[in-house]
């Protein structure tokens, strides 16, 4: 039985979208430019509106849900603990297996305590990859083909939503709460994490272009489920109060850790000047909960092609009209551009006129990036900013070990 047959045996799931965006960003010459809904900016602000962290394609988490939310375990001993074991399944392709299989996300209902009196009441229960989740146990370990194109951050096809879910599923499960960022969770914790992300698709994390990618899904995730706990952590009238109470399936630890950071001077000045910056937002897309990448993907297999101007366009203008006047000011100036005799192509154009900053496709989601050797720019330059961050705390533990000496003599 091949893999198509499979999925269509018993397996209809119905969709559930929860469709938001993310923080717009400032360009360099002020103007507030939007994109799909996962940029990866690591700044430790959870304070913002549950629409800033999540990604554009389908994802389980339910910001300030925590009434109802009954997350797996979460302490820091979870990846290390030996209870995540990588499955036997084995590697296959199967790119279009999932063409006609919607995306389903379950979450059993459970009852818990109000954290403001004891009320009994109902809420969201652990997110399930339903659909995801059935195949495996069908498919005699031929695992869903995840594709992310060459130049892009994120996936498209058949298996792109779905994908998506699982990362946020299982960042939200095993993740180390206690750091402030993906970004410095430890690398060993990372390997158990793209372990388990191996084990149920079919993925090249040794493909620098490819882990990059994930580990720029992977901090959304992170933030994102970061940003949850501070807003139950809000919903307290003292800091006191909020650290005697634990988010659901936090331990105590963590959870005091997680409070610490919401109540630090740095935390809060992040918090304030993001605030202020989502207040000049001039310019929001129209594409819904799909991600720009996997539209544009679409949009191709169904034999439409369209350059950077059309694709402006389809995702900031509806039947009502433009969606910002903004959004409607730098369509008309590429038209313009395009217009007159001139030699530049349309990409030329769009990034002239949207001011393309260094390796992000602005307007066109954090998903689109440039070639190849952008991304291998980016990785490099990444990696030089963490090198540089481990040599001044590395610095910093030094003296402050010299300075501890100094005082026992």
């Amino acid at each position: 039985m091949d893999a198509l047959q499979l999925m269509r045996n018993d397996m209809i799931p119905t969709e559930v979208d929860v469709s938001t965006s993310r923080r717009d960003d400032v360009s360099s010459v002020g103007i507030i430019i939007d994109s799909e809904s996962d940029e990866d900016v690591e700044v430790m602000d959870y304070s913002s509106d549950e629409n800033e962290f999540m990604s554009n394609d389908d994802d389980t988490m339910a910001p300030g849900s925590q009434q109802g939310t009954n997350r797996a375990s979460r302490n820091s001993s979870n990846v290390n603990s030996g209870n995540v074991v990588p499955s036997q399944t084995t590697s296959a392709t199967n790119s279009h297996v999932f063409d006609q299989i919607s995306s389903q996300v379950v979450t059993n209902p459970t009852t818990t305590l109000s954290n403001t009196g004891g009320q009994i009441k109902k809420g969201r229960g652990k997110a399930k990859n339903v659909a995801l989740d059935q195949y495996l146990a069908k498919s005699n370990g031929i695992k869903p083909k995840v594709n992310i194109p060459d130049g892009k951050l994120k996936p498209v096809g058949a298996w792109a939503a779905k994908f998506t879910t699982e990362l946020g599923i299982i960042c939200r499960t095993y993740a180390p709460i206690r750091v402030a960022q993906w970004k410095k969770v430890e690398q060993k914790d990372k390997e158990q994490i793209y372990n388990l992300i191996s084990d149920k698709f079919e993925i090249d994390l040794s493909c620098s272009r490819i882990l990059f990618a994930v580990n720029k899904m992977l901090s959304r995730r992170f933030k994102g489920y970061k940003h949850e706990l501070h807003k139950y952590y809000q919903t307290f009238n003292s800091h006191d109060e909020a650290c005697e109470k634990p988010f659901n399936d936090v331990s105590a630890e963590d959870w005091e850790l997680c409070c610490q950071e919401f109540a630090s001077a740095k935390f809060k000045k992040s918090s304030e000047a993001n605030t202020n910056n989502r207040g000049k937002v001039e310019i929001n897309h129209c594409s819904g909960s799909k991600s720009f990448a996997r539209y544009q993907h679409e949009l191709e297999d169904d034999g439409e092609s369209v350059g950077p101007i059309e694709f402006w366009k389809k995702t900031h203008y509806t039947e009502k009209g433009w969606k910002t006047p903004m959004a409607q000011q730098l369509y008309e100036e590429m038209i313009e551009i395009q217009s007159q005799p001139s030699p530049m192509t349309k990409d030329e154009i769009y990034k002239e006129v949207m001011d393309k900053k260094l390796g992000y496709a602005r307007g066109r989601g954090y998903g689109e990036i440039g070639s190849s050797s952008s991304i291998a720019k980016r990785i490099r330059v990444e990696e030089l900013q963490e090198a540089r961050e481990k040599a001044t705390n590395a610095e910093k533990r030094a003296s402050e070990l010299a300075q501890h000496v100094e005082t026992q003599k």
